[in-house]
């Protein structure tokens, strides 16, 4: 794994941790006390907000790579149980690569395919 993979999954689950909304929390608490002693400046509003706005464009870029990480490796693992079982349909292994009508079209078969299941199952 290459250095940003490993550093931006490091950082992922760091930020993740409930320690991190501890921090946060702690450090809210702190800047807005401090305002009173700072008279509510707009140096003091320049802080927070510089400050988030760089936090929040650094973590925007860190959970989309996280998120794109990690749908990756569930296709890979159900590409791979769909291989692996006999009776599965493969073609269904690019789903994702389809357009919006096409998926829906099989989301809308297999919704009255479930609904035939549960009604012959119900009829038992």
């Amino acid at each position: 794994m290459d250095n940003f993979h490993i550093v931006s999954a490091r950082l992922a689950k760091l930020c993740g941790h409930p320690m991190m909304f501890v921090l946060a929390a702690v450090c809210t608490g702190s800047w807005a006390a401090a305002g009173r002693f700072l008279g509510f400046s707009d140096s003091w509003l320049l802080i927070a907000n510089t400050s988030t706005t760089v936090v929040t464009f650094v973590l925007v870029f860190l959970i989309q790579n996280a998120r794109r990480r990690h749908s990756d490796t569930m296709h890979l693992k159900l590409n791979e149980l769909l291989r692996a079982m006999e009776e599965a349909r493969t073609d269904f292994a690019d789903l994702e690569d389809r357009n919006e009508e096409e998926v829906e079209r099989l989301r809308v078969r297999y919704t009255q395919l479930a609904a035939q299941t549960k009604e012959r199952l119900a009829g038992r």
